[in-house]
């Protein structure tokens, strides 16, 4: 009796034991359930803040990309319009060269006229007082023809005959009618009757 007691205490231990393990092997279950759902939980809120955080990531990287873009085009249009500006100042400037070339052209032809005009103005100051030397010895000879200093004559006429050479031909016929007089003044009587009457002669 004894013994079926303690077996029947041992069967009852066994079962008890059986109903324990189950119960624990029960209530084990719903923890992995839940841990396995906050997994599943955490990975999808991980993988939302990832998509914002690329999200925002994009739209600040779009942003700025925009915003170079927009200084890149201001930058070009401020290049094209500095350089238009510059096209203007180049093609003025090229204006201004050129009018400044014509007014040079015209200074250098004006200059060069007047450097003319002063040549010929020379030339003829030049005639003039040359003519006016001349005459002054024809002048200077014709007086001392009539005067009685054979000094005065002689000096008077080696200037004239230097001068000869600058005459024009009215003057060189009257520096011929002068010193024919002189040489007529200067011939003796006797050699004038006789050059006179070699002449009737002739006739």
């Amino acid at each position: 009796m004894k013994r079926r007691a303690e077996i029947q205490t041992s069967a009852e231990g066994t079962q008890t034991g059986q109903q324990a393990s189950k119960r624990e092997h029960y209530s084990v279950r719903p923890y992995i359930v839940l841990l396995f759902v906050a997994v599943i939980v955490l990975m999808v809120l991980s993988y939302f803040v990832q998509q914002r955080r690329n999200s925002a990531t994009i739209d600040s990287m779009t942003e700025s990309h925009n915003q170079f873009s927009i200084e890149a085009l201001q930058n070009i249009e401020a290049l094209q319009q500095s350089n238009l500006q510059l096209r203007d100042r180049v093609q003025t400037l090229e204006g201004d060269t050129a009018k400044q070339a014509d007014e040079l052209d015209a200074l250098r032809a004006e200059l060069a006229a007047a450097q003319e005009a002063l040549a010929q103005a020379e030339d003829g100051q030049e005639t003039e007082r040359a003519r006016a030397e001349t005459l002054a010895a024809l002048l200077r000879l014709a007086l001392a023809a009539d005067g009685e200093d054979p000094d005065e004559l002689a000096e008077a006429r080696q200037a004239a005959e230097a001068l000869q050479s600058r005459m024009d031909p009215e003057q060189q016929a009257a520096l011929r009618l002068i010193l024919e007089r002189i040489e007529a003044a200067q011939t003796p009587p006797e050699e004038q009757i006789e050059t006179e009457e070699g002449v009737g002669n002739d006739d």
